[in-house]
């Protein structure tokens, strides 16, 4: 009895790891990294918070030890009533 019992929960545990898998994984290419952030006095008493995000891209050359990182980078604009405001940056 006691050896089935060790049994199944060996099973169990091989099954939580083995089956979990990566079905939400997000790789870098789909993230956002902020490079740059400024706080400025916007209009009518409001914060304006400016960030500088970098644009990655995968280079299509060899894969030794060059980088798969482009220079491109977008620069993101919003007024809000405060930094820890929870619609800031939801436009």
């Amino acid at each position: 009895m006691k050896t089935k019992v060790i049994a199944i929960l060996l099973i169990l545990l091989f099954c939580l790891f083995t089956l979990s898998g990566c079905y939400n994984q997000q790789g870098l290419e789909g993230l956002a990294y902020a490079v740059a952030i400024g706080i400025d006095k916007g209009e009518s008493d409001k914060i304006r918070v400016s960030l500088q995000l970098a644009i990655l891209s995968n280079s299509s050359g060899g894969s030794g030890g060059s980088s798969s990182q482009s220079q491109e980078s977008t620069v993101t604009t919003v007024d809000c009533a405060s930094v820890d405001s929870r619609n800031c940056f939801s436009k």
